[in-house]
C-alpha cells in the first residue's frame, strides 16, 4: 500500500487522484502492468484507494507557449495557447483522507492572442479547437479549476467538483467525455474508484450541470456505469449515455428535475415524455455509447472498442433500420514492454465520427452538430472528441517511461467534412475533406521536487474549411513550443 501510494503521489503531479490529463494513463497503466495491480481507468477521474489517514498535496506549476499561428492544442483543459506569446500558471492545494476528498486549484492564463488566418466559414468548421474564440487582444482568464469537494464512504461518493473528467478507454480522444476544454462544474454521486466482488468488479457514476460557458446554457446530465470480470485476461464493458436539454435556444420548457432524470427514462424517442411539453417529444440531444476493453497482463497488451451513436432512435425498429446513422467508433490498444524493453510504449487509435451508410439514410444525424447546443462547446472548445462531427482521427505513438524521465512522440492525421465533400463531389465539383497532420514531442523530466516539461508541435493543415476546387485550397501551417516547470511541496 504504501508503494503504491509513493507511486501515485510521483506520477499525478503530487495529486492523491488519478487526474483526466491522459499523458498520466500511460503511468497509470504502466504501473498496473509492472506491479499486478489492476483497476478500470475509463472513468477518471477516481481515487486508487480510501486512504486511512490524512494526507495532504501542494505544487506549484508555470508553463510558456509561443505558437506562430492559429491556436491547435487539444486535451489542453485550461490551457488556450492563440497566437504569439501565451503564460499558464497555478497552484494546487488537495486534502484527503477516510471520508472526504478536496481540491482547490487558482489558476490564470494570458495570451497575446495575436490576429492569425482562419478560412473556415461553416459554423460547424467554427467550432474546432483553431477558430475565432477569444476576442480580447491580448486574452486573460482565470479562476478555479481541479476543484473539488467529495464526501466519501468505503469509495462510494457524493459531492461537488469541476475537475475535468474523461469517459471511455482512449487517451487521445473520447466519444462522449475529454479534457479537451475546462472542466465544468458539476453534481456528482457515484463510485470514487472501482468496486470489487470476487473476480468482478464495477463503476457507476452520475453526474449533473448546467453548461453556462456555452452560449445557449443548456443543462448537463450523464451516466457511465462499467462491469470487469478479472482472470488471466481481464474483460470490462461499459456503458455511456448523456443527455443536453433545455437551453435558450429550445422552445423545450424543461424542469432540473426532469432533465436530471433523462438518463433513467426509455432509450427510444418515442418512450421519452416531459408533461409541459406540448407535442411530448422535446428536443433533447442524446449520446449513447458501449465500450469493450481487453487487457493482457502477461503480453502487458490493452485492446479497447467503442461504438456510439448521437441519434435519438425513435424505436427499435428504426435503430434496426439505420444502425449507422450518426455514430461514431473508436478501436485501438496500447502495448507496454515493446520488443522486451520494459519501457517503451507504443499505441494506435482511430476514431470514425461519419459513416458513408448515413447518406443513404433519412438524413444522417448531427454528432456533435446541433446549433441550438452550440455544437457542443463549452469555455470555446468541444468537451468531446476535439475533431468534430464529420470527421475522422488517426492518432500513433511511441514513448518511453521511467521513474525520472518520460518522452511521447506522436502522429495525428483528421479529416474534417468526409460525408460533406462525398455530397459536393456528387453534385459534380470536386470537393475533398479539410486534413489536418500533426507532430508532437512530449518531454518531462523529474529532478528531485522539481519535475521540466518541454513541447512541441508542429501543424499542417490543408484545404481549410472544404475549398471547391483542391488545386487552390488555402493551407496553413503552425508551431508551438512550450516550456514548463513544477515544484511539489509536500
Amino acid at each position: 500500500m504504501k508503494i503504491i501510494l509513493l507511486y501515485i503521489s510521483y506520477t499525478m503531479c503530487s495529486t492523491t487522484y488519478f487526474s483526466a490529463d491522459p499523458f498520466y494513463l500511460l503511468d497509470y497503466e504502466s504501473f498496473q502492468f509492472n506491479n499486478s495491480k489492476y483497476q478500470t481507468l475509463e472513468i477518471r477521474p477516481h481515487y486508487p484507494f480510501v486512504h486511512q489517514y490524512n494526507e495532504t498535496n501542494l505544487f506549484i506549476n508555470s508553463w510558456y507557449y509561443y505558437n506562430d499561428n492559429a491556436p491547435n492544442l487539444e486535451n489542453s483543459s485550461n490551457k488556450w495557447v492563440g497566437r504569439g506569446s501565451n503564460f499558464f500558471s497555478s497552484i494546487h492545494l488537495d486534502y484527503v483522507n477516510s471520508y472526504f476528498h478536496f481540491s482547490i486549484e487558482p489558476y490564470i492564463v494570458s495570451s497575446e492572442n495575436l490576429y492569425f488566418n482562419n478560412y473556415h466559414s461553416d459554423p460547424v468548421f467554427l467550432a474546432l479547437n483553431d477558430g475565432y474564440k477569444k476576442s480580447d487582444r491580448p486574452y486573460v482568464e482565470y479562476g478555479l479549476r481541479e476543484s473539488q469537494f467529495i464526501i466519501n464512504y468505503n469509495n462510494y461518493g457524493i459531492g461537488f467538483s469541476n475537475t475535468n473528467m474523461w469517459w471511455g478507454p482512449g487517451m487521445h480522444t473520447s466519444i462522449n467525455m475529454s479534457n479537451n476544454t475546462s472542466g465544468f462544474p458539476y453534481f456528482f454521486v457515484g463510485t470514487t474508484t472501482e468496486k470489487r466482488c470476487h473476480k468482478f468488479g464495477y463503476n457507476f457514476q452520475y453526474i449533473f450541470s448546467k453548461l453556462n460557458k456555452n452560449i445557449t446554457e443548456p443543462y448537463f446530465t450523464g451516466i457511465n456505469a462499467s462491469l470487469s470480470y478479472y482472470s488471466k485476461t481481464i474483460l470490462s464493458i461499459g456503458l455511456i449515455r448523456t443527455f443536453l436539454s433545455g437551453g435558450n435556444l429550445t422552445p423545450d420548457d424543461i424542469s432540473i428535475t426532469q432533465s436530471m432524470l433523462l438518463p433513467f427514462q426509455g432509450f427510444y424517442k418515442r418512450d421519452l415524455v416531459i408533461e409541459e411539453h406540448n407535442d411530448q417529444f422535446p428536443e433533447v440531444d442524446q449520446t449513447a455509447s458501449i465500450y469493450l476493453s481487453m487487457l493482457f497482463p502477461e503480453s502487458k497488451l490493452k485492446l479497447f472498442f467503442e461504438f456510439g451513436k448521437n441519434d435519438h432512435s425513435w424505436s427499435f425498429y428504426d435503430l434496426i433500420k439505420y444502425p449507422y446513422r450518426a455514430s461514431s467508433t473508436l478501436i485501438g490498444f496500447r502495448k507496454y514492454d515493446v520488443l522486451g524493453f520494459n519501457k517503451l510504449i507504443f499505441g494506435f487509435e482511430y476514431m470514425k465520427n461519419s459513416n458513408l451508410f448515413s447518406i443513404r439514410a433519412n438524413g444522417h444525424g448531427e454528432w456533435y452538430n446541433r446549433l441550438v447546443y452550440d455544437y457542443g462547446i463549452y469555455s470555446d472548445r468541444r468537451w468531446v472528441a476535439h475533431s468534430g462531427s464529420d470527421s475522422d482521427d488517426l492518432f500513433i505513438y511511441f514513448g518511453y517511461l521511467s521513474k525520472l524521465d518520460k518522452f511521447i512522440l506522436s502522429l495525428n492525421h483528421e479529416r474534417h467534412g468526409i460525408l460533406k465533400s462525398i455530397e459536393k463531389t456528387n453534385e459534380n465539383i470536386m470537393y475533398v475533406p479539410e486534413t489536418k497532420i500533426e507532430i508532437r514531442l512530449d518531454w518531462r523530466k523529474k529532478i528531485s521536487s522539481y519535475e521540466i516539461f518541454i513541447y512541441y508541435e508542429y501543424e499542417l493543415v490543408d484545404n481549410l474549411g472544404i475549398s471547391e476546387f483542391s488545386i487552390d485550397a488555402p493551407w496553413r501551417k503552425s508551431n508551438v513550443i512550450g516550456i514548463g516547470l513544477e515544484k511539489s511541496f509536500f
